[in-house]
């Protein structure tokens, strides 16, 4: 089973300010909370230079469910230290082919949950049984 992770790096020689990351469609991490809603709700007041922010969406699977959009596009805007221009540059992701990989039909969270909560219940009643 493979994560998918947002990753967010600064790959240039300064430290950007006002780092402010969106998606279009909007993004829902595996507790179905939207990316708008985590740390990415305000910018980054400082971003230094090779500096990594990784966060996890959710889990393969879920992620790549036939309900689940086939493509994203991020929007990053920043100003460079010092600087009072907005820099935006945008990314648009498709993710259609990996829809089609072996790893789709594999389980994701809500049936893990769903299964340790029929374990539990199966245990109970052995244990009321007695």
């Amino acid at each position: 089973m493979h994560n998918v992770w947002l990753v967010v790096k600064n790959i240039g020689k300064l430290p950007a300010e006002d780092l402010n990351v969106t998606v279009n469609p909007e993004l829902k991490t595996a507790t179905g909370v939207k990316l708008a809603e985590t740390i990415f709700s305000e910018p980054f007041a400082f971003f230094p230079p090779q500096k990594e922010f990784r966060s996890f969406i959710n889990l393969s699977p879920d992620f790549l469910s036939e309900e689940s959009p086939s493509e994203y596009e991020f929007t990053v805007s920043y100003k460079w230290k010092g600087s009072e221009k907005l820099n935006e540059a945008k990314y648009r992701i498709n993710v259609s082919n990996y829809k089609k990989a072996l790893f789709r039909d594999e389980k994701g969270i809500k049936d893990i949950v769903e299964g340790i909560n029929n374990l539990i219940r199966a245990i109970k009643d052995f244990k009321n049984r007695k």
